[in-house]
């Protein structure tokens, strides 16, 4: 479990709650999980994520590792900021929308191209 926030002391509240149930095992700051990786800026208090060990062992399952690249929709390295956010409701559902197409199951997405 991955438990994340600003303040200390929600984590700890959090992680009393769950060993007031449950045997756990602190093991700090995670670098690594369910194929993201995870590294801290703490002199910029940043965290960032990323993808790439994952998605190399999906080319290199495929055999794609000669395949030509392409641009992807945003530029590597680009860094978000709060400016960037949808500011009117109309951005944040079109942004909503292009989530649902980027992250969803294809069942559903075929239901929803149906309608």
């Amino acid at each position: 479990m991955l438990i994340a926030s600003r303040q200390k002391a929600a984590i700890a509240s959090v992680k009393a709650g769950i060993a007031e149930k449950f045997r756990i095992k602190n093991l700090e700051r995670a670098r690594f999980i369910l194929g993201i990786e995870i590294d801290y800026d703490m002199e910029r208090r940043t965290l960032g994520i990323s993808q790439k060990s994952y998605t190399e062992s999906i080319i290199k399952k495929f055999g794609q590792e000669n395949a030509k690249p392409c641009l992807t929709p945003l530029e590597p390295g680009v860094q978000l900021t709060k400016a960037d956010e949808p500011q009117t409701e109309e951005d944040k559902s079109q942004f909503e929308v292009k989530a649902l197409f980027a992250c969803g199951k294809p069942d559903v997405l075929g239901v929803w191209n149906a309608t």
